[in-house]
C-alpha cells in the first residue's frame, strides 16, 4: 500500500513539457490520477508513494519534484532513461 493521498493529487495537476513538441498533462479526475500525451488517450498513473507513480498502460515511472515549500515544481518520467520537466501550469 502506498502513501499517497488522492485528496492531494492537484497539488500534481498541470502540464510538463518534455520538449517543445511533447507536453505531458497530468489531471485528477476522482480519486484517480491521470495522465495524457498529445495524440493519446488519458492514462491512469497508480501510486508507488507519494511523489512517484506507474503506468500500466507503458513501462514507465512517474517522479514528481518538490521545491524547499514543498510545492510541486516538476517531474521526471522514468522511461528509457530520465527525462525531467517543469511545471509549466
Amino acid at each position: 500500500m502506498s502513501s499517497a493521498d488522492p485528496a492531494k493529487y492537484v497539488e500534481f495537476e498541470g502540464q510538463y513539457p518534455l520538449d517543445q513538441n511533447f507536453t505531458l498533462t497530468i489531471t485528477k479526475e476522482s480519486n484517480r490520477l491521470m495522465a495524457q500525451t498529445p495524440g493519446y488517450p488519458k492514462f491512469e498513473l497508480l501510486p508507488e508513494a507519494t511523489d512517484k507513480f506507474f503506468a500500466v498502460d507503458f513501462e514507465g515511472e512517474i517522479t514528481f519534484v518538490r521545491d524547499e515549500t514543498g510545492k510541486v515544481t516538476q517531474l521526471i518520467l522514468h522511461q528509457n532513461g530520465d527525462h525531467p520537466a517543469k511545471k509549466v501550469k
